[in-house]
Formats: structure tokens, C-alpha cells, sequence
């Protein structure tokens, strides 16, 4: 799975990704690591050649520390403890922990947009087939939303 997340990083965002994780049964870990774009003050710089501080050699040497991170240290190990442990020689520099919490976005109102996108008629013709029902589903929480033709005439009248 990190394999297939890094090329997608690669292939789409375009970015230089290591991800690695791990899990033992009863909890899983992980750490994934980018190489940022330059700043435009270090682009600049890099341009002017000027002395910028840009390590070339930084993403190499990450990445050769990065894979050396174990399985039973991703799912054991504090991530301040991993970052020492790998990168210590380098300047380190980390957000604040945020704690994890759900935050779907889903809404009836973004179904309704998504439905103007799909068309009025054919929105109708599927409410035909389906017995009276247009229904959505969130992929993420789950939360249904229903729509029947008065919805469907309400939302393209507005």
C-alpha cells in the first residue's frame, strides 16, 4: 500500500514521497516523507547563484534514513522518538501534534450541486426507474440522502 501512495504522490502531485507502514495486529504506524518545493526566495537565490543553503544532498540522505526505519518501531515508538532516532544529525522541524478526530464534509447541499451537474432530465429518468428515489451516498460516514422529483424540480429552480 505505501508503494502504491508514493507512486501516486510521484505520478500526480509530482512530489518525491517516502511513506512506510506498519502494522502488528493491533495497531498500526507510519511516517511519510516529502521533498518540498524551494521557496521563491530559494529559487531565486539558486537562479542568481547565490549561496541559498540548499543541501543538495538532503533528499538522498533522508531517504536512505527513512528506509531504515523498522516495522515494530512505527507501531511502538513515539514519533518525536523516531524522528530522533532517524534524523537527529539534521534540523528537524515539526508542527504541533493535532489529535485525530471525524471530520466528514458531506452535505445535502453538496449532493444538490452534484445533482445540477448530472441534469435535470436525466436525474428525473433515474428517479423513474428507481421507484420514486434519487439516493446518494457519503463514501466516507455513510449518510444517505434521498431526493424524489418535487426535491429534484426544487433544486433546478432556484
Amino acid at each position: 500500500m505505501a508503494d502504491c501512495l508514493a507512486h501516486y504522490q510521484k505520478q500526480s502531485a509530482q512530489i518525491p514521497t517516502l511513506i512506510n507502514l506498519a502494522s502488528d495486529g493491533l495497531q498500526a504506524g507510519g511516517m511519510l516523507v516529502q521533498m518540498l518545493p524551494r521557496t521563491a526566495e530559494e529559487t531565486y537565490e539558486v537562479e542568481q547563484n547565490q549561496d541559498a543553503g540548499i543541501d543538495d544532498d538532503l533528499w538522498t540522505r533522508l531517504s536512505v534514513l527513512t528506509r531504515t526505519v523498522k516495522a515494530e518501531e512505527l507501531t511502538t515508538l513515539d514519533a518525536n522518538e523516531i524522528l530522533y532516532r532517524l534524523y537527529h544529525e539534521e534540523n528537524v522541524v515539526a508542527p504541533d501534534p493535532v489529535a485525530l478526530s471525524f471530520g466528514c464534509t458531506c452535505s445535502r447541499e453538496k449532493c444538490e450541486m452534484a445533482i445540477e451537474q448530472i441534469g435535470e432530465a436525466e436525474v428525473l429518468d433515474i428517479i423513474d426507474e428507481q421507484g420514486g428515489n434519487f439516493e446518494m451516498d457519503c463514501g466516507f460516514c455513510g449518510e444517505m440522502y434521498k431526493f424524489n422529483k418535487d426535491d429534484v424540480t426544487t433544486i433546478f429552480s432556484e
